[in-house]
């Protein structure tokens, strides 16, 4: 009939649902006019649209709660809390109201903001705009895109499940819009977000979670968000700017701290080392975001070309998917001097001619919370609450607080030099390859003493070869062996096809311990992490440690940014704990078989019979290849990978 009566349900204001209005040509008037009332009744409870009924899962509006919390699962109610978290899941109107998280993931534009002078509803809706105070002395600026104004607020996270935290360096910016600028629901859905992007608000959830563990935000001139100190103190110092320090600092820099480093000399410093970067050491400069460019000194190599038992073998680097198939040089001074620099770019502090004298302990805990050092100003001390100590094979910090040397870990000797090369060795392409001689004589070939040992030329960019040997004992002490005048001896059994001669020294001998195989341990407790050389992670199969020491950096600032991201307690300790886990499951299985490894090569003749019967076998040579350069698939690949693998898996951890 006309006019009858009809039970539908027409939306109410705010959203709400009416039941029982009545429609048709005479209910129209009626059902407005009872709508308005109903509106007026619930106005103080549900205030217009602030506090209305929000449904998360169904897909309902969340119409600009003010400080909203709860009805994260879709729980209906009118809300009224300010600084809510609203609709993390499948939240439908973002709801840019200053001093809330609002909905992160699937925010939307064109919601009035809380911090505007008038609050208005979107066209379409009845009632009167809600007046709300305006905001304590905001900043008025101009949209870049419309001469409208927008409010620019200083506040972060006020009252918010962070704590008021004014000044935290994030300027959060809304719109005021009123009913007239808001589009209908398609238009809403076709023109571009202009909300603020999801990088942004990452950020503001990384200040979040650094509130909670007590690190001071900032903001870079980039404007990502730093956070630059704890309490004041930087978060991490790194006692040492090599391989290991380089790294670390580089990661933390990135993960969003900003390290102390705090190296005893200046750059360039001269450094004793091969020079020599496996792909192993390829791949972290990648994970570093280091550039190798031939055109600033660096040289590729193909691989290894072997001698030893009267054969000569050349053995490109494998084909593998984990790793790159080429070596580079670099003279070290030169390395980490770019590595120090590459971190300071990333946002480390860098403090040159600082020679860290000891640890800093809490009297109560025992626990080290910074360093003492001499600086060219005089005696200072630098604290934070986590140190790292990549201070190499010397290791003065870990020695300090009684972490001594595993008497049972195999430690090696290198002597180093670099010269001006005239020759190429009596081969082509020797520029492509870098390599190793597995016989070591003190004198011409057969005529000589066979000694512990092997040694190495690996030639660089600028003409110069990095010429040295090398020796390892697994009894945990060197061999009672002159390495530099074993190192001269050697020189004049290579011939006269590189031309070195005492007119051709650029680098005079240098020589350097090689601690392998974790031989100081914990690599975790009590605020200190050791990384590098002062964790004794050289490899006992080839000396490598370049490799090694980048990897342990990263594995340590990694565990770092999970630690500090945490309440100081327990959590924070047991992320930190992650580290050493972290690398034995990486590299202890290949240090335990390094350590047989070594055991057998140590013995002269034991290698004298290896090259000579193997080294003609290139199958077994492209396994021992891999063995020896750690170059393998850790899951799948050939049948050589999945051997080593197993291998490694069999040992027990070093």
């Amino acid at each position: 009939m006309r006019g009858s009566p009809v039970i539908l349900p027409p939306r109410g204001v705010g959203g709400d649902v009416v039941a029982g209005a009545p429609v048709g040509p005479e209910g129209t008037a009626a059902s407005g006019r009872q709508r308005a009332g109903r509106s007026r009744g619930r106005g103080q409870e549900n205030q217009g649209m602030a506090g209305s009924r929000v449904n998360l899962l169904a897909g309902r509006r969340a119409n600009q709660a003010v400080d909203l919390q709860g009805n994260l699962l879709g729980e209906r109610g009118a809300n009224r809390t300010v600084g809510s978290w609203v609709n993390w899941l499948v939240g439908r109107r973002a709801n840019q109201a200053v001093g809330s998280w609002v909905d992160p993931l699937a925010a939307r534009p064109g919601m009035t903001s809380r911090n505007a002078a008038t609050q208005t509803r979107p066209a379409g809706r009845t009632g009167t705009p809600r007046r709300v105070p305006a905001p304590r002395s905001p900043e008025i600026a101009t949209n870049s895109n419309s001469n409208e104004p927008r409010i620019k607020h200083h506040a972060c996270f006020q009252n918010g499940f962070a704590g008021t935290a004014p000044n935290c360096g994030i300027d959060l910016v809304t719109r005021r819009e009123t009913h007239a600028d808001q589009p209908n629901r398609k238009q809403r859905r076709a023109r571009p977000e202009t909300a603020e992007p999801f990088g942004g608000r990452f950020s503001e959830l990384l200040v979040s979670l650094c509130r909670i563990a007590g690190v001071q935000a900032q903001t870079s001139a980039k404007g990502s968000v730093l956070p630059r100190s704890c309490g004041g103190d930087p978060c991490v110092i790194v006692v040492g700017a090599g391989p290991a320090g380089g790294a670390a600092a580089t990661h933390l820099a990135r993960l969003g701290y900003a390290p102390l480093v705090l190296e005893k000399s200046a750059f360039p410093r001269p450094k004793a080392c091969g020079d020599g970067l496996t792909p192993r050491a390829v791949k972290e400069l990648i994970h570093l975001g280091m550039p190798f460019d031939e055109a600033d000194g660096w040289l590729r190599n193909r691989g290894l070309r072997v001698f030893g038992g009267g054969h000569e073998l050349e053995l490109p680097w494998p084909e593998l998917a984990s790793y790159p198939n080429f070596g580079l040089t670099l003279p070290r001074e030169l390395f980490d001097q770019r590595l120090a620099h590459h971190a300071v770019a990333a946002g480390a502090e860098l403090r040159e001619n600082t020679t860290v004298t000891g640890p800093l302990l809490d009297a109560a805990t025992g626990r080290v919370i910074g360093v003492t050092a001499i600086t060219p100003e005089g005696e200072r001390t630098f604290r934070a609450p986590l140190v790292v100590a990549a201070d190499g094979a010397s290791a003065r910090l870990a020695t300090a607080i009684g972490r001594v040397k595993k008497p049972n870990r195999p430690v090696g000797i290198g002597v180093r030099a670099r010269y001006r090369a005239t020759g190429t060795g009596g081969r082509p392409g020797a520029r492509e390859w870098m390599e190793s001689h597995l016989e070591l004589w003190d004198g011409p070939r057969e005529h000589g003493k066979l000694m512990p040992g092997y040694g190495w030329v690996f030639p660089e960019a600028d003409g110069a070869v990095n010429v040295g040997v090398g020796s390892v004992t697994s009894r945990g002490n060197s061999a009672k062996v002159n390495y530099r005048q074993l190192l001269n001896s050697w020189l004049e059994t290579l011939g006269p096809e590189w031309g070195f001669d005492q007119d051709a020294v650029l680098d005079p001998p240098r020589s350097a311990a090689l601690p392998m195989a974790f031989s100081r341990q914990p690599l975790y407790a009590r605020g200190l992490l050791l990384v590098g050389d002062a964790g004794g992670m050289a490899s006992p199969v080839d000396g490598e440690g370049i490799a090694y020491a980048m990897q342990s950096g990263r594995l340590a600032a990694e565990a770092i940014a999970q630690a500090l991201a945490r309440p100081v307690g327990p959590s924070r300790e047991a992320a930190l704990r992650t580290y050493p886990g972290a690398m034995k499951e990486a590299l202890g299985g290949y240090f335990s078989l390094g350590r047989v490894f070594v055991k057998l090569i140590e013995h002269p003749a034991v290698m004298r019979v290896c090259t000579r019967y193997g080294l003609p076998r290139p199958t077994l040579m492209k396994l021992v290849m891999k063995l020896l350069s750690d170059l393998y698939e850790p899951r799948g690949g050939d049948w050589m990978d999945r051997t080593i693998a197993t291998l490694t898996r069999m040992v027990p951890a070093a």
